[in-house]
């Protein structure tokens, strides 16, 4: 075999295990209501704030953060922390890239859902 097919080969094998990691860079999008990581959409102990101002208050004074309630079970924290406040307590679609290791999904957009 030639010194070129070696490196052509050699290329092919690196590129074809690296496959997965480029898998998990792939934009997605989800709805759900844009809530805070602590309140996740449960804001009945804020004394019958609305899940808007219950989610703004959380995040600007209790050091939550923003996050999407895709369900009860199934919540991710924003990356953006500006964008969400004009969709608190609302449902919202969310794009972005998910780290699935610290489960925080990097905004591209956010836009209200129907």
């Amino acid at each position: 075999m030639e010194l070129r097919n070696y490196r052509i080969l050699i290329l092919a094998l690196i590129l074809s295990g690296s496959a997965p990691l480029l898998a998990e860079d792939k934009a997605q999008t989800w709805t759900g209501e844009i809530s805070d990581d602590m309140c996740l959409g449960d804001h009945a102990a804020m004394g019958g704030k609305s899940a808007r101002d219950c989610t703004i208050e959380c995040v600007k004074s209790m050091g939550s953060k923003y996050a999407l309630v895709v369900d009860k079970n199934t919540h991710f924290q924003l990356s953006d922390q500006k964008a969400p406040e004009s969709f608190a307590g609302k449902k919202a679609k969310v794009t972005g890239i998910l780290d699935s290791k610290t489960k925080v999904i990097r905004v591209q957009k956010i836009e209200a859902a129907q």
